[in-house]
């Protein structure tokens, strides 16, 4: 992925955001999966990694997003998009390629 890529894509996700952030102070987690799923919407639209195909992957298993929209594709090629606060360290996702 270039860098132009992210720039873009984060652009996005932070023009989104900046009309929910109230939405952060009374409910954090939510707003937290709001911004994921705007990553996942901006790298489909700016990147060449597009969102899965398949429904129950796309949503509640690894990944949310693969290069070219492959199927079944290796970690290398699969991105997560998350929303966090939290430290790199606890994160609950990051202990693979693709994270």
């Amino acid at each position: 992925m270039q860098l132009v890529h992210i720039e873009k894509a984060v652009d996005y996700v932070e023009t989104r955001a900046a009309e929910l952030v109230e939405l952060y102070f009374e409910q954090a987690n939510v707003f937290s999966g709001i911004v994921g799923t705007f990553g996942v919407k901006a790298l489909d639209a700016f990147s060449p990694y597009k969102r899965h195909k398949h429904p129950d992957v796309a949503q509640q298993r690894f990944p949310d997003l693969s290069y070219g929209g492959q199927l079944d594709p290796p970690p290398e090629l699969a991105l997560e998009s998350k929303g966090t606060i939290r430290p790199w360290a606890v994160q609950s996702h990051y202990d693979h390629p693709g994270w």
